[in-house]
């Protein structure tokens, strides 16, 4: 993620995110690893809960598509800098 564009918004508008049973599957422990961090890090940007806790639905079953969400959130604290 260092080299990684920054955004301003952390989701497409008009997107929803649901239990994606076709995609590919993505290890638990390092979706939850990424979840945290994003926990983590929204005690300096408490207008961030709402899309984080959006994404820590799907840690039971994760997918490559829930991993875009988290990259794309993360892509928002990259701009924050």
């Amino acid at each position: 993620m260092d080299e990684c564009n920054s955004v301003l918004i952390p989701m497409i508008p008009g997107s929803k995110l649901t239990k994606d049973v076709d995609g590919v599957r993505i290890g638990k422990t390092y979706y939850r690893q990424m979840v945290g961090s994003l926990m983590y890090l929204s005690t300096t940007r408490p207008d961030m809960m709402y899309f984080i806790s959006l994404i820590s639905r799907f840690m039971e079953t994760p997918t490559e598509l829930h991993q875009q969400a988290v990259r794309k959130i993360f892509q928002l604290f990259e701009g924050y800098n």
